[in-house]
């Protein structure tokens, strides 16, 4: 992983990898977290199930 020290010329971390490491891990996160905020906020907004109303039976 040097895709930094290939595209700019320069070696931010001496090629020990760690800046594309952080870099990839952010990228992977953001995503995520997006999603899992969306996720949450979906799930605040719900109403309630179907399955949780009762209904009388009728004879």
């Amino acid at each position: 992983m040097d895709f930094v020290e290939r595209i700019f010329h320069i070696s931010p971390d001496h090629g020990s990898g760690l800046t594309e490491i952080a870099i990839f891990a952010v990228l992977v996160a953001i995503p995520l977290l997006f999603a899992a905020l969306r996720n949450r906020s979906r799930r605040a907004c719900a109403g309630p199930s179907e399955l949780g109303k009762i209904t009388p039976l009728k004879s």
